[in-house]
């Protein structure tokens, strides 16, 4: 353990050497400085001398973003505050987590920065739940920015269920319809009706017997693209009727009907012929 904590010292000697400057050295080297500092902050981490650690890495951000390298930086401010954590001084790690993750975001890295966000998330939960729904909402909110849907809605999913344990059931029903239509939006169609059963159950806690009718009422919608085939069958074309078969929500039935063995039939139109036959798809067995 000494001799780590003596490496260290070695390599931030060096670290302050580079940051010298001279008549031919006119500018202090900072990427060298914060690869020294990084290297003592492993040294202190091993040699379990967390608050030593934590200082060395705040250097190593420090002069990384002296160098314009943002992104380093914010790994360094991130791994300082892994140093908090291994320090029990929860607060102090989760707002160097956030700090982190605004870098990110600043660098064009969001989703790091939502990553960071999910990390410090679960970090800081069984302390306060609170704050593990901020840290959530925030991360889904990044991910929402960036158009990664199915992230963004697990994200608002765990905001959702600790919002329901705060009794902040306004909230709680507020994120599990943006879920929802989140995921009504990837045409998964099987969890929007999970749910949409939540929602219900929040809205009844709630003794809003209104939403929640209005929110079972809202879930039939989810049925508009088989209703659409169903409408088309009289009056579209083979090809049609094809193109509406393979989309994503008719071959989830598919599959469906085919693990339970129901079959259904298509209505088919002849190219040369006015009259309307029935065909069964031969599935293959499960």
């Amino acid at each position: 353990m000494a001799s780590k904590i003596n490496e260290a010292h070695e390599h931030i000697a060096k670290a302050e050497k580079n940051l010298k400057t001279s008549m031919t050295k006119w500018k202090p080297d900072y990427d060298s400085a914060a690869s020294e500092y990084a290297k003592a902050a492993v040294c202190f981490k091993n040699a379990k001398q967390f608050e030593q650690a934590k200082d060395a890495y705040l250097k190593e951000a420090e002069y990384h973003t002296e160098n314009k390298a943002l992104f380093h930086a914010a790994k360094a401010i991130e791994q300082a505050g892994m140093m908090m954590k291994d320090l029990k001084k929860m607060p102090e790690a989760i707002q160097l987590i956030e700090k982190a993750s605004m870098m990110y975001v600043e660098n064009g890295t969001p989703d790091t920065a939502a990553m960071a966000l999910d990390r410090a998330g679960k970090l800081i939960e069984p302390m306060s739940l609170e704050k593990a729904v901020d840290l959530y909402q925030q991360a889904a909110g990044v991910f929402e920015n960036e158009d990664r849907l199915r992230q963004s809605a697990e994200l608002l999913g765990k905001a959702s269920r600790l919002l329901v344990r705060l009794r902040r059931l306004d909230e709680a029903a507020a994120a599990l319809q943006k879920e929802k239509n989140m995921y009504k939006d990837m045409e998964n169609y099987p969890t929007c009706f999970k749910k949409t059963t939540a929602e219900v159950l929040v809205h009844l806690h709630r003794n809003d017997f209104v939403a929640a009718d209005k929110c079972v009422r809202e879930s039939y919608r989810y049925c508009q693209r088989e209703l659409q085939v169903l409408s088309e069958r009289a009056t579209a074309s083979q090809d049609t009727v094809g193109v509406r078969i393979a989309s994503p929500w008719r071959r989830y039935c598919r599959d469906t009907t085919n693990r339970t063995r129901i079959r259904y039939t298509v209505c088919v139109a002849p190219p040369s012929s006015s009259t309307w036959t029935m065909t069964t798809p031969s599935w293959p067995s499960p």
